[in-house]
Formats: structure tokens, C-alpha cells, sequence
């Protein structure tokens, strides 16, 4: 018989499919098999190009830092913390021995502390001078910076620095036109505490020791709403905090501002608010509270008596206000007794502040840049035909004029440093792309390289260096969208401190340069690849 007769067709078929399904499983998995080789092999690849790709980066980011060590110390302070904040170096034991040498080295900066103007005048160099100081490069600053990079890899360390940081910031006279700002210290002694690993006991109470010796340390006014700040900041048991509200008190006792330091910190009630937080949580007629309102009270009259400043002073009636309710709210029945408009009159007055005024740059114009603005604006950069005359030939005019604004003499040069760099700024900024813009271009960057404002004022003129060297760097698509939505209505030639169209010839002319400060600030932005920021407008829309 023969087997077909057997076996039924559709059985045969079965078993040839199930055989050749066998041989397709075996294809398939072999297939598989090299393939998750060729695969783990292109992975391990691209994993050894992107190591060997990060070290070459940590290597010239390292390269970076071991250069500009020469530099003035700003300057070198700088791009060394920026490069290392980034995370491009790479190497923590080598990153501990700059740090170390820029914690040393910060008593070299020109300035010890931050300063913030009390004038309120746009034409003071002293409201200038505190943009600069968001550079975050005078000496005070750049040891938090190191402490805030020591932290994240090693607490006790940021800890012993934080201790060996000692703040006397000077007192600030009728006569100056600024008060010392350290706030930032007590912002990171607050991140450095939260480092600590808080489950030991013995940490606990070195933090509270060490708080209270902190006490003992103020030595300026300027420092009591920060350290307010910091008390209030974060929960603390509250037999501590009343500990710590009695320690507060014992300050006020022994401090005294001037007239000028006590308008700026009570200018907006930061200091009186701040108090008003330590009694919240110390609880109404607690004793601590109690002694706090006495001490705020006397701390008012003895720095309100003695002098008021022949300008801007602190606001008497309000002060009273203040006391006087926070009497009622926290210490009513005590004993303590109210102020009276008598408690807080000055004997004598004082100085005004010596004010260093930036010219006004409308005399160099003579209208001419208010001309040339004015229209384009109302025109597209493309389109001037609005436009009376040949606008090309006033910029011309404006751009000699500029030019021939003598920087070297007067009383405050740093003052007419800001006047020509403004002017210069603006004028870039207005016209439309072309010769003339590539010419005020050039005399702008000449301008920068060669004013001695480089080494005299450092951080006033990296400030204003800074903005321009923004404008060649390249947006993010998200940042070109904000600029689209602050545009949108406007038609402004340029957008003032926005992307350059002209970005590649500014490199070009800056390399040119033969200016060992502003060839290492380009290396750093080849090397960390720092990107764009946008202006401040721009960013508050």
C-alpha cells in the first residue's frame, strides 16, 4: 500500500511546515544572536567614543583652568569656577586643589563684599557697580562659590570653610553712597547645614553651638536680617530657637547702624518683618519675645539719635509705627514703653552721599542716536525710507563722535568708561546689519581691549564685556521663541543685548585681539560651551 494512502495529505503538509518552521526558528535565532552581537558591539563602541570624547573635554577644560592662572584675579576666578561649576572637569581631587588656592586667594579681589547702592539714582556709578557685583567675584563671593562646589562632594569640609569665612564688613557713613550686602553667607551656611547628615546626635548639637558662637561674630547691622532669615528658615525645637531669639536680642543690644545702613535695611521693612518672624515663633509674651521687642526698641534709638543723613534717611515715623505695634502684638502689658516722635529725633544731620555720576550721554549725541532710534524703530531694518535724511552718515557722525570721547581724565573714569561703552552698546544695537554697523563693530571691540577699566575696575568691566561677547553665542530654539513673543508688535532694528546677526565677524575681530583676557574668556567659550543668556527683559515677559 502505498504510504500517501496512509498518512493524510494535510499531515504531511503539517510536518513539513513544522520542520521548516524549525529551520526558520533556528535562522531567526542564529540571525538574533549575531545581531545582539553586532549590536552590543556598536554600543560598546559608541560608549568608548563617548568616554574617550569626555575625557579629551575634561582634558581641555583642565587645560582651561591651568591657564588662565595668571590672569588678574577676577578674571581668573571667573572662568576657574565656572569651569569646574559646569562638571566638565572631571577630576574631584584636582578640582579640590583649585578650589583650595581660590579660597586662599580671594583676599586678593577688589572688592571683599558686595556693595548695594542707597542713592536710588539710575546715574550713580554706585547703582552701576551693583550690577557688577551679580558677577558674584568679590571676595566674600567667590569663597561661597568654592564652599558651594566643596559640598556636594564632601559636607565637613564646606562646614570647616564656612567657619574660617569671617565677615567685618565696614560701616557705611552719611557719606557713602553704598552698604555692604552679605546675605549670600548666611544663604549658604543654610545649604551647608542641610548637608549635614542630621541623624547624629553630636552633629545636632555642633550646629547648635556653632550657630550660637556665629552670634558672637556679627560685628555689622547689615548682617541681623540675613541671620533673621536664617533662624526663622527652617523648624528648629523651640527651647532652641527661644535659646537663639535671646541670643538675637543680645545683638541688638550691642549693635548700632548708622543712618544710612538703617534706611537701606529697614528701607521696606525687611528688618522690622524679619524680627516679627523670630517673635511668630517664639510665641506672644514669651520671655525671649519680650526681650526682643526691648532690644529692637533700644536698638532703634541709638541708631536713630546721634545723626540723619542730609539726603536719604531712615523713615522715623515708620520705624515708630512698627515698634509700637509690635509692642502691642507680642509684648502688651510688659512694661516695655511705647515710642514717642522725641525718642528718635537726631541730634545733628550728617552728610549726603558722595555720588560718582556717569555723564550724560545726550550731550556726546546732540540728539543724533534719540534720532537715529526713534525712526528705526518705527522702520524695519531693512526699510529706512521714514527716514529724513541719510541715516547712514548720522551714525557715521555719531560713531566719530564716540570715538573721540576722551576716557582718560576727570574725577571718576570709570564713570566715563560706562558713558562711551553705553554709547557704543546702542549704537551697535540700532542700526541694521552693514559697513557702518561692522565699523562701529570694530572701534567697539578696540574700545573694550585697550580701556584701562580692564585692570583698574575689573568686575565693572567684565560686566559691560560680558553683555557683548553674549550676543555672539547662539540661542536655543526656546530662547528664540521668547525673543519671538517679545518682538512680536515691535520693530526694533536690533534687539538690544539679544543674538547678533553679526556674531561670526565679532569672534573674528575679538581674535584678532591681541588682549591676553578677552583670547581666554573666547577659549572659555569654545571650551565649556557656555551658552547664551537671555536679557533680563526678555526673560520677564
Amino acid at each position: 500500500m502505498r504510504l500517501s494512502r496512509l498518512v493524510p495529505r494535510s499531515s504531511v503538509t503539517a510536518s513539513l511546515c513544522l520542520c521548516g518552521m524549525g529551520v526558520l526558528v533556528f535562522t531567526i535565532a542564529a540571525s538574533g544572536s549575531a545581531t545582539a552581537q553586532t549590536q552590543n558591539k556598536e554600543a560598546g563602541d559608541a560608549t568608548s567614543v563617548l568616554a574617550r570624547e569626555q575625557k579629551r573635554e575634561a582634558e581641555r577644560a583642565r587645560a582651561l583652568v591651568e591657564g588662565v592662572a595668571r590672569l588678574p584675579f577676577e578674571y581668573r576666578a571667573d572662568i576657574q569656577l565656572t569651569a569646574i561649576e559646569s562638571g566638565r572637569t572631571r577630576s574631584p581631587q584636582w578640582e579640590e586643589k583649585m578650589l583650595d588656592a581660590l579660597f586662599r586667594d580671594a583676599g586678593q579681589a577688589q572688592y571683599p563684599y558686595k556693595e548695594r547702592d542707597a542713592t536710588g539714582n539710575r546715574d550713580a556709578r554706585s547703582m552701576s557697580l551693583e550690577g557688577a557685583f551679580g558677577l558674584n567675584l568679590d571676595g566674600l563671593s567667590v569663597r561661597l562659590r568654592v564652599i558651594r562646589a566643596v559640598v556636594k562632594g564632601d559636607p565637613k569640609k564646606a562646614r570647616r570653610l564656612m567657619n574660617e569665612t569671617r565677615l567685618a564688613p565696614p560701616s557705611s557713613p552719611c557719606s557713602s553712597p553704598t552698604v555692604y550686602d552679605v546675605s549670600d553667607y548666611y544663604k549658604v551656611w543654610a545649604e551647608v547645614s542641610a548637608a549635614q547628615d542630621k541623624k547624629q546626635e553630636k552633629v545636632q548639637e555642633n550646629e547648635a553651638l556653632l550657630l550660637q558662637q556665629h552670634f558672637w561674630a556679627l560685628t555689622s547691622p547689615v548682617q541681623l536680617t540675613p541671620l533673621a532669615h536664617l533662624l526663622t528658615g527652617t523648624e528648629r525645637p523651640h527651647d532652641e530657637l527661644n535659646s537663639l531669639a535671646y541670643l538675637f536680642a543680645q545683638q541688638l543690644y550691642r549693635l548700632q547702624a548708622t543712618d544710612r545702613e538703617l534706611a537701606f535695611i529697614d528701607g521696606k521693612q525687611e528688618l522690622t518683618n524679619a524680627i516679627r518672624q523670630i517673635m511668630e515663633k517664639s510665641g506672644k509674651l514669651a520671655p525671649s519675645t519680650v526681650e526682643l521687642v526691648r532690644a529692637y526698641r533700644d536698638f532703634l534709638v541709638r541708631s536713630t539719635t546721634p545723626v540723619h543723613c542730609a539726603d536719604i534717611t531712615a523713615d522715623r515715623a515708620h520705624l515708630l509705627l512698627q515698634l509700637n505695634r509690635m509692642l502691642e502684638d507680642f509684648a502688651h502689658g510688659s512694661g516695655i514703653a511705647a515710642l514717642n516722635k522725641q525718642d528718635l529725633e537726631a541730634s545733628k544731620t550728617g552728610d549726603s552721599a558722595q555720588v560718582e555720576l556717569i555723564p550724560d550721554a545726550g550731550k556726546i549725541s546732540s540728539g543724533l542716536l534719540g534720532r537715529i532710534s526713534k525712526v528705526l524703530n518705527v522702520a524695519s531694518a531693512t526699510d529706512s525710507s521714514q527716514y529724513p535724511g541719510n541715516w547712514e552718515a548720522d551714525a557715521d557722525e555719531m560713531l566719530q563722535r564716540i570715538v573721540a570721547l576722551d576716557t582718560s581724565n576727570g574725577p571718576c573714569r570709570i564713570c566715563l568708561f560706562y558713558e562711551k561703552e553705553s554709547l557704543f552698546f546702542f549704537l551697535f544695537a540700532l542700526i541694521p546689519g552693514g559697513t557702518t554697523k561692522e565699523q562701529i563693530l570694530e572701534h567697539y571691540i578696540s574700545f573694550l581691549a585697550d580701556d584701562p577699566a580692564q585692570l583698574d575696575s575689573p568686575i565693572e568691566w567684565l560686566f559691560r564685556f560680558k553683555i557683548l561677547l553674549n550676543t555672539s553665542r547662539k540661542p536655543s530654539k526656546e530662547q528664540l521663541e521668547n525673543i519671538a513673543k517679545f518682538q512680536k508688535g515691535r520693530k526694533l532694528a536690533d534687539l538690544p543685548g539679544g543674538p547678533s546677526e553679526m556674531s561670526s565677524r565679532m569672534l573674528e575681530i575679538f581674535k584678532q585681539k591681541k588682549n591676553e583676557i578677552i583670547q581666554a574668556y573666547l577659549m572659555a567659550d569654545g571650551t565649556l560651551k557656555i551658552p547664551y543668556a537671555l536679557p533680563p527683559y526678555v526673560r520677564a515677559q
